[in-house]
C-alpha cells in the first residue's frame, strides 16, 4: 500500500499528469511511470566567504540570504488516469557526489512502495 501523498491529507487535491500520459506505455503496456527530478543550486566557497566579509563589515547586522538549494523528488505516476499516486521528495546532500547521491536515493525510497 502507497504512503498518502503530502498533499491528500489537509487540502484534499488531487495531482495529476493527465490522460495523455497513457501515450507513454508504448507496447510494453507499463502501469506505472516514475519520474525523477533533482535541483541543486550550491554556492562556491568564495560566494560564501565574500558574504561572511559582508557580515563582518557590517557588525554582524546583514547576512546576504543564502541561494543554496538542494532538493530530489520522485513520483510514481499511474499511467492508465494519469494520477501521482506517491511522492518521495528530501532536501538534503549533494547529488554531484557519488556516496551522497546514493544517500539521496536511499532517503527517497525509503517510503516507497516499490520493492
Amino acid at each position: 500500500m502507497p504512503a498518502p501523498l503530502p498533499h491528500k491529507e489537509p487540502r484534499e487535491l488531487d495531482y495529476a499528469l493527465g490522460d495523455s500520459v497513457a501515450a507513454l506505455t508504448g507496447e510494453d503496456a507499463a502501469d506505472y511511470a516514475l519520474f525523477l527530478t533533482s535541483r541543486a543550486y550550491i554556492e562556491s566557497s568564495g560566494l560564501f566567504l565574500t558574504k561572511l566579509m559582508v557580515s563582518v563589515a557590517t557588525g554582524g547586522n546583514y547576512l546576504p540570504p543564502s541561494a543554496n538549494f538542494r532538493g530530489t523528488m520522485v513520483s510514481l505516476v499511474d499511467l492508465e488516469s494519469g494520477e501521482i499516486v506517491w511522492l518521495g521528495t528530501t532536501l538534503q546532500g549533494d547529488p554531484r557526489e557519488a556516496d551522497q547521491a546514493g544517500d539521496i536515493m536511499e532517503r527517497v525510497f525509503e517510503q516507497s512502495p516499490l520493492d
